[in-house]
C-alpha cells in the first residue's frame, strides 16, 4: 500500500522551459510505497505527458547529486527533510525569449 504522509515544501518555482516562462505551485508529501510494482532504480521512463520529451528516473537519495535535479533546492533538503511545511520560492534565472 502507498500513503501519503506529511507536507514537506510548497513549492513556488518561476522557470523556463522550451522558450517558455513558468510559474509553477507544487506540493511535495513525504511517501510510504510498499513493493513498488516496476519502480526500477535509475532506469529511466517516460512520463504521462505526450507533448515533453522528458525522461524521468528513480535514483537513491545518496546519488541525487549527480543528476539534474530541478527544482535544485531538492537535492540538498530531501537528504534533510524539515520538522514542518516549509514555503520555498525558486527563481531561477529566466532566459531572454525573443
Amino acid at each position: 500500500m502507498t500513503k501519503a504522509g506529511p507536507l514537506q515544501f510548497y513549492v513556488e518555482n518561476f522557470f523556463t522551459f522550451k522558450s517558455i516562462h513558468y510559474h509553477e505551485i507544487s506540493t511535495y508529501f513525504l511517501m510510504d510505497i510498499e513493493n513498488p510494482p516496476g519502480l526500477l532504480p535509475e532506469f529511466d521512463f517516460k512520463g504521462l505527458e505526450d507533448d515533453v520529451d522528458m525522461l524521468y528516473r528513480w535514483v537513491p537519495l545518496s546519488r541525487l547529486n549527480t543528476y539534474n535535479i530541478k527544482p535544485a533546492f531538492l537535492i540538498e533538503r530531501l537528504n534533510n527533510l524539515p520538522q514542518h511545511t516549509e514555503y520555498v520560492v525558486v527563481k531561477e534565472p529566466l532566459q531572454r525569449i525573443n
